[in-house]
């Protein structure tokens, strides 16, 4: 008997490997006959083939590879849905659609979106891309996300022009970022922000409604530390507030019931991406079997996608109940995935689901009853082994063909955007504006009814919810895309997030239909009311506001200061005013892309520049006004009181000290001309010559007549003997052909020189002095005449007097003669009586 043979340790792994074989064999098969016996119909084929096959489709970007983040809608208002894609080393890329015939444009460089070139190692990663209208303006602004110095938000000022305005990476550093979705999270009519974090713990952005956020995330219970990755906002019990997905590596996923908007509440369900760690990568809500809620797709590293269908019930909307349906609905994607896409890419009414995988990319139809189809996997061409390795995808409808357009990143191998090549009019399209709700209407739901009967449009036919980021760090457009049945009716209801419902008009299919939450009188009050209440609680309105009163306070003042001290008129200040508003406006063109506060603090400064230099140069201007009219002052006082001096030795005195004290020269002489000889008469300042005398021909005379100043250096020849004196300026004084005086001026003591200006001033002065001296002469011979004319008048009168004195005299004399004459002989009498009485 043969002893038993027992196989070794190498056959043992040969064999097992020889069973894995056949069950992988047997699992496909029984997959394959699992799924619908109809297999893939040819039409169904022949489009996911036009549609994927890289030689179909129409070369509308250029290549570029290392593509992380999507962002795929309108950013620029004009219709057309644009492209921008964060790289994860390379310079991030924005492609404007301009429509047909050219569709995209390489704007990269001139909206300044090119993202941080300076990454290294694991530094400086930009992983995630977002677009939304955050702070309601009406222009979507950009989100990117990643590690480092990389995350910040882009508001768009106007047609694609954007400024860095809030680095959250800077101010909540550390932050290494992956994600970020956006909701209104407490429904305040404003969009918050969810930052998933790789190495510090997620972050949860409240907006203030002044284009500022606070982190909260302690607040809402959504602190807790994980390696997270992507992440999806959703209402999934529609109590009006969104719930919250978010994807982690090494530790389960999460799931958070949104209590009210105050907090976040963890919810236990038994679903394996909630239990066990499968390395998530992308979360997805969409409502796959068109009952009215929202299911959840989540890709993982792990090959372990699943779908769980959400089994919602309006009477117990507290009570989360989630199934996983993946194998049953067919899907069998055992690859690493990143993002997962649910939309109606086919146009039928149900939506499919795409997955970015590392290997080849997957798309499911959905045929209904909650089923799925693989109808396309991607192929490698065997000349390029190298498998594709793809990130981040968005949907749609670039080109307005009402079917949605698929753009996938690719990080090993070229991105791709796969035109849709359906161009039916078998779909519906609603585009939704907030008006109490944010802008973009994230978080709202629309129920489409399909009408069964005329006027009965009780029939559900989808649903959707606007969404502000899904699948793997991107997001799609913010249109809500059904395809539908042509030649039927619909009707849509759509409740925004601030809780207003709107019932439309029947719908025909191939439209696309605008809805805003308001319209009218109402829109324009609420939006005027929301853009007050946003300035009024911006911080940076208070600091552009104070910057710009401090900018005109500056500019008012000044002027008025210049016209008081340096007696500006209308032409210098609109001088300065044009100039100021011309620097001021090139200084906004040079800094157009840097926040206001920036702009205006170089205004203020290039204006202080500019007062600074006008100031030093006006008032070294208007210090030499001032002295000039000091002296001018000085001179015109002197030249009105010198009417009152009646003496020409005080006038001279007087003359010789203000002209040495307004003109500030070494000294000023006065030289008195008489018998054609100058004598000195007086002088003011220092002088060494007292006896000077001049000798002048009538010659000469007549020319310092004539020549109302002269340079001493004129006269060397003629009158030597001022060089000895140092004059250096001769200003005849003189009138009427006769010289009645000259004055000599020295140096001036800052050793300059007069200016015309001066001399002018002198000449009048000499004029005016010519005059009062002669005035002063003929005063005198006047005085002297008359007191000659007055003596001779007196003595004449004295003689008269005299004469009449002694008239009057003699004939006193002759009655004093009579009186005595009488006297004596009444003397006579009275004594004769006497002797006669006595006789008696």
């Amino acid at each position: 008997m043969k002893a038993l043979k027992f196989p070794g340790e190498k056959e043992i792994v040969k064999r097992i490997r020889y069973i894995i074989v056949g069950l992988g064999v047997l699992l496909w098969i029984a997959t394959a006959f699992g799924q619908d016996s109809t297999a893939v119909d040819s039409s169904a084929a022949g489009w996911a083939e036009r549609m994927f096959r890289q030689d179909l489709q129409p070369q509308l970007l250029p290549e570029f590879a290392d593509g992380y983040g999507v962002v795929f809608r309108d950013l620029n208002r004009d219709g057309f849905a644009d492209i921008y894609i964060v790289c994860f080393r390379n310079l991030n890329r924005l492609f404007i659609n301009q429509g047909k015939p050219d569709f995209f444009l390489d704007y990269t460089i001139q909206s300044g979106l090119g993202g941080n070139l300076m990454s290294y190692g694991e530094n400086n990663l930009e992983l995630g891309a977002s677009a939304v209208d955050y702070n309601n303006d009406g222009w979507q602004d950009i989100l990117i996300v990643g590690w480092g110095l990389t995350t910040y938000l882009y508001p768009q000022q106007a047609n694609l022009s954007f400024r860095e305005n809030f680095p959250l990476a800077e101010i909540y550093y550390p932050i290494d970022g992956n994600a970020g979705i956006w909701a209104d999270v407490n429904r305040d009519g404003e969009l918050d922000l969810f930052v998933t974090d790789e190495h510090y713990h997620n972050r949860l952005f409240m907006n203030n409604g002044a284009g500022h956020f606070r982190e909260r995330s302690k607040k809402f219970g959504l602190n807790q530390p994980a390696i997270s990755q992507g992440a999806a906002f959703a209402d999934v019990d529609q109590d009006g507030y969104p719930d919250l997905y978010v994807c982690n590596w090494f530790t389960p996923d999460r799931f958070y019931r949104n209590i009210e908007g105050k907090q976040y509440q963890q919810m236990a369900l038994p679903l394996p991406h909630l239990q066990d760690s499968l390395k998530s990568n992308g979360a997805s809500f969409g409502d796959i079997d068109n009952d009215g809620d929202l299911d959840l797709l989540v890709t993982d590293r792990d090959g372990q996608t699943r779908l769980y269908e959400n089994n919602f019930s309006p009477e117990r909307p507290e009570a989360w109940s989630f199934r996983d349906i993946t194998d049953t609905a067919g899907i069998a994607n055992d690859l690493p995935a990143y993002g997962g896409i649910i939309a109606d890419l086919n146009n039928d009414g149900w939506q499919d689901i795409f997955f970015t995988n590392i290997g080849p990319n997957q798309l499911y139809l959905n045929r209904g009853d909650r089923r799925f189809q693989l109808i396309y996997q991607e192929t490698f061409s065997p000349t390029f082994p190298r498998r594709g390795y793809s990130t981040g995808a968005a949907v749609a409808d670039y080109d307005n063909d009402g079917d949605l357009d698929l753009f996938v990143a690719n990080k090993d191998t070229l991105s791709v955007l796969y035109h849709n090549p359906l161009q039916a009019g078998s779909f519906l399209r609603l585009v939704l504006e907030g008006v109490t709700s944010n802008r973009d209407a994230i978080g709202s739901k629309i129920w489409l009814y399909q009408e069964t009967a005329p006027g009965d449009f009780s029939r559900l036919y989808g649903f959707r919810e606007i969404s502000g980021g899904t699948g793997y760090l991107s997001i799609s457009e913010a249109a809500a895309h059904f395809g539908v049945e042509t030649g039927k009716r619909y009707q849509a209801r759509i409740r925004f997030p601030s809780g207003t419902e709107i019932r439309t008009a029947p719908l025909a299919p191939g439209g696309i239909y605008p809805v805003a939450e308001s319209g009218g009188m109402q829109k324009s009050v609420t939006r005027a009311f929301q853009y007050a209440a946003r300035v009024g609680r911006s911080e940076d309105f208070w600091l552009n506001t104070l910057l710009l009163l401090t900018w005109l306070l500056l500019l008012i003042g000044f002027m008025r200061f210049s016209i008081r001290r340096y007696l500006w008129q209308n032409n210098q200040t609109t001088l300065f005013l044009i100039s100021t508003m011309v620097l001021g406006y090139l200084i906004f063109l040079l800094l157009s892309g840097q926040p206001t506060w920036i702009v205006l603090l170089a205004q203020i400064g290039t204006l202080l520049t500019l007062m600074a230099v006008l100031a030093g140069f006006m008032e070294k201007l208007h210090r030499i006004e001032t002295q000039r009219y000091g002296y001018r002052q000085l001179l015109q006082n002197f030249s009105q009181q010198l009417i009152f001096i009646k003496n020409n030795s005080e006038l001279y005195e007087r003359l010789v000290s203000t002209i040495q004290q307004s003109m500030k020269v070494t000294f000023c002489s006065a030289l008195e001309v008489e018998s054609q000889v100058a004598r000195f008469k007086t002088v003011a300042g220092i002088w060494r010559h007292p006896a000077l005398q001049l000798p002048l021909s009538p010659a000469l005379q007549g020319q310092l007549i004539t020549a109302p100043a002269l340079r001493v250096a004129a006269l060397r020849e003629d009158l030597p003997a001022l060089h000895e004196v140092e004059a250096r300026l001769i200003i005849p004084l003189a009138r009427k052909e006769k010289l009645l005086a000259l004055l000599l001026l020295g140096a001036r003591e800052d050793g300059g020189e007069l200016r015309s200006e001066d001399l002018g001033i002198l000449q009048i002065l000499a004029g005016q002095a010519a005059i009062a001296i002669e005035n002063n002469i003929y005063i005198e011979e006047t005085r002297t005449l008359t007191q000659r004319l007055t003596e001779a008048e007196i003595r004449e009168q004295y003689v008269t007097e005299l004469e009449t004195q002694h008239q009057k005299l003699e004939q006193l004399y002759r009655e004093l003669q009579e009186t005595q004459t009488q006297l004596i002989q009444s003397e006579k009498l009275a004594g004769l009586g006497q002797l006669v009485a006595g006789i008696a």
